[in-house]
């Protein structure tokens, strides 16, 4: 599941025209069993919202460029929304990171 988020939210990066420019780190070159990175429901969906409002903002965005409306709050709210989803994301990382490693010290110990 984690690997497959990566890859989606990668192509979902390349498809955003570069709107976005940050996201997951990299996943390190081992195993997929050790690539695995938890994530719940909960965790998804948040991130799915907050991409849903991303795609909302950045449509009326390009609608009021086409029609030369000012564009400019629109542009402000896509930003703080980009990174509002990274450091969510990046937060997400973040927490998986740190249980998968303490329940990695915790097998090593037994």
């Amino acid at each position: 599941i984690a690997l497959l988020c990566g890859i989606l939210t990668e192509i979902y990066l390349k498809h955003a025209g570069g709107l976005i420019t940050q996201y997951l780190p990299p996943f390190p070159k081992t195993s997929l069993a050790r690539m695995y990175i938890i994530n719940t429901a909960d965790q998804d969906r948040q991130v799915e919202d907050l991409r849903k409002e991303l795609t909302e903002i950045e449509e009326k965005l390009r609608e009021a460029n086409e029609m030369e409306l000012p564009e400019e709050d629109f542009r402000v709210a896509a930003e703080e929304k980009r990174e509002e989803l990274n450091e969510l994301v990046k937060g997400f990382h973040d927490l998986n990171l740190e249980e998968r490693n303490a329940r990695d010290a915790e097998r090593r110990e037994t």
